[in-house]
């Protein structure tokens, strides 16, 4: 995590670098991927409007009917790049995206420091501390 001293206070300031997750249907994306270019924009533009975040990516996943979830490799890729030490904070539409994710979950809360997840749609966050 980035930190840096405020000019006029001289107190330090954390800048969490936050990826964003996005899941859209095998027919959207085979339909030019539009609204994945739309929500994805939307995402980048939200996390940089935000002074105490960076932009760390976007992490994108077809979904297919009856596909499990250990098949979403942006989603793994950005848990591994999370425990890597390159994202401080999830930026996801919602908590249902974690929904047999358990064991990545304990993962995020378990590392140190903790990496947390920022459900939009449900309006919270999950940042654990030890």
């Amino acid at each position: 995590m980035k930190t840096h001293k405020s000019g006029e206070t001289g107190e330090e300031k954390h800048i969490l670098r936050v990826a964003a997750y996005c899941r859209v249907s095998a027919d959207d994306y085979n339909q030019g991927g539009a609204s994945v270019n739309l929500v994805a924009m939307s995402y980048k533009n939200r996390i940089n409007a935000n002074q105490n975040w960076k932009y760390a990516g976007t992490y994108v996943d077809e979904i297919y009917l009856g596909i499990d979830s250990g098949q979403y490799l942006s989603f793994q890729k950005l848990m591994e790049d999370a425990l890597n030490g390159k994202v401080d904070l999830i930026f996801i539409k919602t908590a249902k995206y974690l929904k047999g994710c358990i064991e990545w979950v304990e993962k995020l809360q378990n590392h140190d420091p903790p990496i947390g997840i920022y459900c939009e749609l449900d309006d919270f966050d999950y940042f654990i501390s030890s």
